[in-house]
């Protein structure tokens, strides 16, 4: 699901900084990246049967220079993307409905505020199987659980963010009861459960953003005046409108996140009093995407204005056998 109007340019802040570390900020210039061009510009229309990769490499083809080409795609990530499932497909995740669980599984709590709700349940060992290509190490057995405090007791007064204190109020729950040994738990009183959906997995090729701190470091933009990365072909109104128009938000597991409204990486190094430091460009690429799951009408989940929410991993701490550091921020227009 696509968030709501054009919100395209929100993701393309100005670039200040040494070129050791990163602080992007909005300033008066960030005006000049909502225009655009006088002339339509023509989608770029996936072909039948087209996979992510050649579309992506169509596009770069169409508004790139071959090197500035070739240095993009090299940053591609494979990734799944989360779909409903159709009578054939093999079930990768559970979207709502109630959680599978051990009798003596202890629901997750956020002290002082509550118990969490319930999104999803993630099959780690059907994801194994189905041989799909991703870019982050998880278990290989057993199922994920999703939780997080979506606002059902407070009506949304607090918000979980990558800030002290609020982590606590999502979790990632890693399981190997089978859910044939599990009953299905009926959710703390005054939580809603969300109309259950099967998804299945295909397979994605995801590209960071021209705004993106790994695109930043590939073409030695980081220190850059604003005005001058401006210039820079990634970021012409033809190849940024194409990018857009050929993107989508969508539940997904690993490779590169899409951002409503800005590189996610960068917002899970927030500090503790909600101000986003200048951070090394390799602390930022440390934390890639694990599990991004968008508003989705047919679960009647709706994160913010059309927003997602967006589960972080240090990509030094995963494993085939157990979860690694995980950090979380949610985005919305």
């Amino acid at each position: 699901m696509k968030p709501l109007g054009d919100q395209r340019f929100l993701s393309y802040p100005a670039i200040i900084g040494s070129v050791r570390s990163i602080d992007v900020h909005v300033s008066a210039a960030h005006a000049s990246l909502c225009r655009m061009n006088d002339a339509p510009i023509a989608p770029l229309a996936r072909e039948p049967g087209e996979s992510d990769r050649s579309l992506l490499e169509r596009l770069a083809a169409t508004y790139l220079p071959d090197d500035v080409s070739r240095r993009w795609l090299a940053l591609a990530r494979p990734a799944v993307r989360l779909v409903p499932a159709g009578p054939d497909d093999s079930a990768i995740a559970r979207l709502g409905g109630l959680a599978r669980v051990p009798e003596d599984f202890e629901w997750p709590h956020w002290p002082d505020h509550g118990a969490l709700s319930y999104l999803a349940e993630i099959d780690l060992a059907a994801l194994h199987r189905s041989g799909l290509e991703l870019d982050i190490k998880l278990p290989t057995y057993g199922r994920l659980l999703v939780f997080y405090f979506d606002g059902s007791l407070d009506g949304g007064v607090e918000l979980v963010m990558a800030s002290a204190g609020t982590l606590e109020g999502m979790r990632l729950i890693h399981l190997d009861a089978a859910p044939e040994t599990c009953a299905q738990r009926p959710l703390p009183q005054g939580h809603y459960s969300y109309p259950e959906q099967t998804l299945t997995g295909t397979a994605a090729t995801t590209c960071p953003g021209p705004d993106h701190p790994a695109v930043l470091q590939e073409f030695d933009a980081i220190g850059l005046p604003y005005d001058t990365w401006r210039r820079h072909p990634l970021n012409g109104d033809g190849f940024t409108d194409a990018l857009w128009d050929m993107s989508d938000v969508g539940h997904q597991i690993g490779g590169w996140a899409f951002p409503i409204q800005g590189p996610v990486e960068l917002e899970v190094l927030t500090g503790p009093d909600g101000q986003e430091p200048a951070r090394e460009v390799s602390e930022a690429l440390g934390w890639s995407l694990l599990l991004q799951l968008d508003s989705d009408n047919t679960s009647e989940m709706m994160w913010g204005d059309a927003g997602a929410l967006y589960w972080m991993t240090r990509t030094d701490t995963t494993s085939t056998e157990a979860l690694g550091e995980i950090s979380f921020t949610w985005q919305c227009g």
